[in-house]
């Protein structure tokens, strides 16, 4: 039995009109979501805020010196506010939001691409938890996210 290996992410073409994970190519291949972003998340560190392989260039309100180089595929797939926005942009697009927390919004961002958990709990304080939590919520971030910060919660905060 032969197994294949997944190529590496290349620069991303236009999003538009290619079939791509977050949009029809886990639902024409058979491709589970969980299975695109496992194999996404393997590879996400690579891509985390790399501007080789970015889909747009993402500002947050108020802070123009700190961009973010996001992936679509990355986003979509976990964030419903990100798959909102994704609707209308093209590849090379700057967009820029504004996030509730924008000091806690890069450890959200780095937990989307890379899923690891204990990072993103070791991210949080006392003091920053409840940040770190409206991001999720803003973002509409799905269970594993709010799991991650409701530990934390338990753990630290509801002692």
């Amino acid at each position: 039995m032969s197994t294949k290996s997944l190529p590496l992410i290349q620069p991303i073409p236009d999003l538009q009109s290619s079939s791509t994970i977050s949009n029809n190519c886990h639902k024409s291949n058979n491709i589970p979501d969980n299975y695109a972003l496992h194999y996404l998340r393997s590879v996400g560190h690579e891509h985390f805020n790399n501007k080789e392989t970015a889909t747009v260039e993402l500002q947050l309100k108020g802070f123009p010196n700190d961009p973010f180089y996001i992936h679509r595929e990355y986003l979509v797939i976990q964030s419903t506010y990100f798959r909102d926005l994704f609707q209308n942009l093209k590849q090379g697009d700057l967009v820029i939001i504004e996030v509730p927390s924008p000091e806690t919004f890069s450890d959200v961002l780095e937990w989307l691409y890379t899923g690891n958990s204990d990072k993103f709990y070791d991210s949080m304080t006392e003091y920053n938890w409840h940040e770190i939590w409206e991001n999720v919520e803003f973002l509409g971030l799905g269970i594993e996210a709010k799991t991650v910060c409701m530990a934390f919660y338990q753990e630290v905060i509801d002692v």
